[in-house]
């Protein structure tokens, strides 16, 4: 993977996620994919829930990339030339910091709008030890998030709920598969009711099955 830091002179949302989620990837049942694909299939599904707003989109595209790529990101200077060595980032630094930094990049770039957006759907450094961090998250979001952010978290979750049921010939760990599925499980009724920016029959319908 390239290190070199992309140029911020005419740089869109899905050219930084492409270049911050390079050599990341997902397993599905068939395999590892490219990470890409999942923002990628988010921006589809708020275009198919009625989104129109081009910030939105943007952040559908960004929405991972402080929680898993924020060094990354913040490697990149918002006077960056072409074909320039990124940064230095002190990785171990305070996460919290790199993740503001990284923050604060996307602001420079697309916008405080686009930033805050993808801070609100980032998910908690304390989600892998504290238990109900995540649902806490969650919960604070579908109450006070703002209709941006709710629309593409809510597309965020159904492309991660979309494939949880064990397949013939699937290679991924059943047991982590159903671990996946309850902590999706007390989401979605969370998000059935939530006030964003999806066309509200089409929220309804999508998130009407359970997990």
């Amino acid at each position: 993977m390239s290190t070199t830091a992309p140029s911020c002179d005419g740089l869109s949302p899905e050219a930084l996620a492409r270049w911050a989620h390079r050599g990341q990837h997902r397993l599905t049942a068939s395999g590892p994919r490219d990470y890409i694909e999942h923002p990628a299939r988010v921006v589809g599904l708020l275009v198919a829930g009625g989104v129109g707003d081009q910030e939105v989109l943007a952040a559908g595209w960004l929405h991972d990339v402080v929680e898993d790529q924020a060094s990354r990101v913040a490697s990149i200077s918002p006077m960056t030339p072409p074909a320039s060595p990124p940064r230095h980032v002190d990785k171990s630094a305070d996460p919290l910091v790199i993740r503001q930094t990284a923050a604060d990049v996307i602001a420079g770039l697309f916008g405080d709008r686009v930033a805050g957006m993808v801070l609100e759907v980032t998910n908690p450094l304390a989600e892998e030890g504290a238990g109900d961090a995540y649902l806490d998250h969650l919960r604070d979001l579908a109450a006070h998030g703002s209709p941006g952010a709710l629309a593409v978290k809510i597309c965020d979750h159904l492309d991660n709920t979309a494939d949880l049921t064990p397949s013939d010939k699937d290679l991924r760990d059943p047991m982590q598969l159903a671990r996946w599925r309850a902590k999706y499980a007390p989401v979605r009724p969370l998000l059935r009711t939530a006030r964003s920016l999806l066309d509200p029959a089409w929220q309804a319908q999508m998130l009407s099955p359970e997990v």
